[in-house]
């Protein structure tokens, strides 16, 4: 049985050779590529949902991308009203919108990774 392997693979051209070690690579490529970004954060956003964390769902190639480029075209549009000192809505208004929306302890998608969101500032005071 051996024999025959290697007296088959004596025959066989080095293109024929080269082709499939080429086609076994990128086979390898394709599977890492899938795993990476896309089998580990949706085993991740489950993973997340069954204990209970909320958020946007896990969407392959644009995470949240549309909703953040949305979200920051209109907190762009309002003015900030004279001596407000409320900037977090207008620096940064996907993890604002995303706290109101879900609460402290939320998550959403930034490509190819999960945020988790921990908005503590509610259990911090200052004297």
């Amino acid at each position: 049985m051996a024999t025959r392997v290697l007296l088959m693979l004596r025959e066989t051209s080095p293109w024929a050779l080269a082709g499939a070690a080429a086609s076994v690579a990128l086979l390898w490529l394709v599977a890492w590529t899938l795993e990476w970004a896309w089998w580990t954060p949706r085993r991740l956003d489950r993973a997340l949902r069954a204990q209970g964390l909320k958020g946007t769902r896990y969407r392959l190639f644009t995470g949240d991308l549309r909703e953040t480029a949305r979200v920051n075209r209109e907190a762009r549009k309002k003015p900030l009203a004279l001596g407000c000192h409320d900037i977090g809505p207008r620096v940064q208004p996907m993890l604002h919108s995303t706290i109101k929306e879900y609460g402290i302890v939320s998550m959403y998608s930034n490509q190819p990774a999960i945020q988790i969101i921990l908005h503590l500032s509610v259990f911090i005071s200052f004297p």
